[in-house]
C-alpha cells in the first residue's frame, strides 16, 4: 500500500494510482474506523462536558447554542472537544475543569470550513505547536498559549491562516 496521510483527510485512496479498488476499499475503511475512534478519544458528550464543570446538562447546551462552546456531530451524535477545557490540576475542587480562557473569541473567528470537518482539523490546530504562539522562542499549542492566559489574537491570527492553507 502507498504511504499517504490518513489525518489530513484531503486523500481519496480510489485516487491513489498505487491500489487497486479492493486496497482502495479497505484503506478507506480503516480511515474511517480510525476517525472515528479519534473522534471518541478527544471529545466527550454534553453530559460528560456538564459532569466535568459541575453544572446542569442544560447549561452546556446553552453554551453550545450561543457560540460559547464548539460542539461536533458525528453518526447523529453531539460531541464536545476536550481542548476546550483546562484541568486545574485540583480534583477535589469544584474548578477542576474550566473552559479553556478566550474560547468564546477562538470560537467567534473560527472558520466554517474548519466546523465541518467534523472537529480532526480544528483538534490538529488547536493541539499542534504553531509558529506564531512562541514560548521561550518554542512554540506551543494554542491550547497551551490560552491556557497560560496568553493573548488571544495570535492565535486568532493563526486560525484564519490555518484555514487558507485548506
Amino acid at each position: 500500500m502507498s504511504p499517504v496521510d490518513p489525518v489530513g483527510g484531503n486523500v481519496d485512496p480510489f485516487d491513489v494510482p498505487e491500489l487497486s479498488d479492493e486496497e482502495a476499499a479497505l484503506l478507506a475503511a480503516v480511515w474511517e474506523a480510525d476517525g472515528r475512534r479519534r473522534h471518541l478519544e478527544h471529545t466527550v458528550t454534553p453530559a460528560e462536558a456538564a459532569a466535568m464543570l459541575r453544572v446542569e446538562p442544560r447549561h452546556i447546551e446553552d453554551d453550545i447554542k450561543a457560540g460559547r462552546l464548539w460542539a461536533t456531530s458525528r453518526s447523529g451524535e453531539q460531541r464536545v472537544p476536550r481542548w476546550e477545557f483546562v484541568f486545574t490540576g485540583q480534583p477535589d475542587r469544584r474548578d477542576a475543569w474550566q473552559l479553556l480562557p478566550h474560547l468564546t473569541e477562538v470560537l467567534g473567528a473560527m472558520p466554517v470550513s474548519l466546523s465541518r470537518k467534523y472537529g480532526e482539523m480544528m483538534h490538529a490546530f488547536m493541539t499542534t505547536p504553531q509558529d506564531e504562539t512562541l514560548v521561550d522562542g518554542e512554540p506551543v499549542s494554542a491550547v497551551d498559549w490560552l491556557a497560560d492566559g496568553r493573548d488571544p489574537n495570535p492565535v486568532i491570527e493563526a486560525l484564519t491562516d490555518y484555514d487558507c492553507r485548506w
